[in-house]
């Protein structure tokens, strides 16, 4: 048996035995798309036409694209890493449709990148080397961490690692998850409401999962709580921040700095006034890419591919339930 598989995510190219290489060793008809995403609906119905899997990145898949002539012969999507809010997941159950994931594999990867720029943020690294490039030879005094509050918004397995990092320096930490913490699990971590975080923090990450319940969360309300000695970080979702309000926080000092590793759109368009703002540090969507890890996530991502088509169940499914509907498009093997 073999199965046609296109893949969107070029992370999946990384390594010397990458995701793609297990893929044709095993027969796959593999088509990688040339283009860089996230792919639209438009763009995902002509990508998904006569293909049985997909290893994606965070494209569109809509109902409209599952539901779409073009992807009836999908069976299942393989998402490269674990944001899902991009895939409609009832609509994937309900067109027999497995959709998997790689969760724990980037946690630390994405903790120390968002470490990382805060870090930068708080001893103007970028800055310096902006106005050093120009000819200037100017210092700036920053702020030192060890002693200062780290308030984290989504204390999952990332906002974990990126406690890790902040607990070695020193850092007192906060958090807020919908979520009970456990104390023996977080002893140094003290739980508390949204608007009080926001209140007592020195630098705030964001880790937590998009929900239409907590999109835009950071607005002009929120951002106006932070202290304007404070700085923002977000390595997870562009939708958790009103970008209009930032840049206006920004511009008036109401904070003394951010950091956006992802956007309401991506990629940026050229000349967006994020590019144009002051106290603000950003890149283009990187806080995975960590090698190492990222070689075992394209592997665990391709396994879960070859695995069904195999007749087996992926290890990782947000959908399990479709193993058991009448209407799922691929062949389970007998007791699989």
């Amino acid at each position: 048996m073999t199965w046609k598989v296109t893949v969107t995510a070029r992370a999946a190219l990384i390594g010397e035995e990458c995701a793609v290489d297990l893929l044709e060793a095993a027969d796959c008809e593999v088509e990688v798309v040339s283009e860089t995403g996230p792919f639209s609906a438009s763009q995902m119905k002509r990508i998904l036409d006569g293909k049985d899997a997909v290893l994606a990145g965070a494209d569109n898949f809509s109902r409209e694209v599952l539901a779409a002539e073009e992807s009836k012969d999908l069976k299942i999507v393989s998402r490269w890493g674990v944001g899902y809010d991009s895939v409609d997941l009832a609509a994937a159950t309900e067109k027999g449709i497995v959709v998997a994931y790689t969760p724990g594999l980037l946690d630390d990867a994405v903790g120390e990148y968002a470490f990382t720029l805060m870090l930068t943020l708080s001893h103007h690294v970028h800055e310096a080397h902006q106005s050093l490039c120009k000819g200037e030879w100017k210092v700036r005094w920053g702020n030192q961490v060890r002693g200062k509050i780290m308030g984290i918004v989504g204390y999952g397995r990332i906002g974990r690692a990126m406690a890790r990092c902040a607990e070695a320096m020193g850092m007192s930490i906060l958090a807020y998850d919908i979520q009970e913490i456990s104390d023996k699990e977080s002893p140094q971590v003290e739980q508390l409401g949204f608007d009080e975080l926001l209140e007592r923090s020195d630098y705030v990450s964001l880790h937590a999962a998009m929900t239409p319940d907590n999109k835009g969360m950071i607005n002009a309300e929120a951002l106006q709580r932070m202290k304007p000695t404070a700085y923002l970080i977000n390595t997870a979702r562009g939708g958790f921040v009103d970008e209009t309000a930032l840049i206006e926080a920004l511009n008036s000092g109401s904070i003394a700095g951010a950091a956006l590793d992802t956007f309401e759109q991506e990629p940026l368009p050229k000349g967006h006034p994020l590019t144009r703002t002051p106290h603000l540090l950003i890149t283009p969507h990187q806080a995975f890419a960590g090698l190492e890890s990222g070689v075992e996530v394209g592997k665990a991502s391709a396994q879960a591919i070859l695995d069904l088509m195999h007749g087996k169940r992926p290890q990782l499914p947000l959908n399990p339930e479709v193993y058991s509907a009448s209407q799922l498009r691929a062949e389970l093997s007998e007791g699989c």
